[in-house]
């Protein structure tokens, strides 16, 4: 068995070394194939994006609900359309201390925020986590990004 095991073995090392030779020269390059045909054209893509200047609430802006456990304020915004209410998209964001944009619904604390669209504006909330009063928001900035769909 062990010669029979050498005997496989020195002819697998025969076989790696002699077998492989070097091909000729390489052969000169085929026919280039025929072009395809051109695809049909696309309808062209969507870049109605709007960003709204940033607003800046005061004390006065909010309304207060629930015990001061739940803030709500109206901005409005025209740029916001019948069209992007059935089709498109508004994203509001919140600025934090130190220039930080965050992306609503957020929470922070004992703080969620979050809002909701219509033609013509933006409610936002901010409600208390735990149930408890929490102050009045007060100067507090927002910025928006209004996408209308294109069809």
């Amino acid at each position: 068995m062990k010669n029979l095991f050498k005997k496989i073995a020195i002819l697998s090392i025969a076989m790696m070394v002699f077998g492989c030779s070097e091909d000729g020269a390489t052969g000169a390059n085929g026919a280039n194939g025929i072009n395809g045909t051109n695809g049909t054209n696309g309808n062209d893509g969507n870049a109605n994006v709007f960003g709204a200047t940033n607003v800046t609430t005061t004390s006065a802006s909010w309304t207060p609900s629930g015990s001061g456990t739940f803030w709500n304020t109206t901005i409005q915004i025209p740029e916001i359309t019948q069209a992007v209410y059935d089709k498109g998209n508004v994203s509001v964001f919140k600025k934090y201390n130190g220039g930080i944009w965050n992306t609503l619904p957020y929470s922070y604390n004992n703080e969620s925020w979050n809002y909701g669209f219509f033609v013509g504006g933006v409610n936002i909330f901010c409600v208390s986590n735990s149930g408890k009063a929490i102050n009045n928001p007060d100067a507090q900035t927002f910025r928006f990004v209004i996408i209308n769909a294109s069809n």
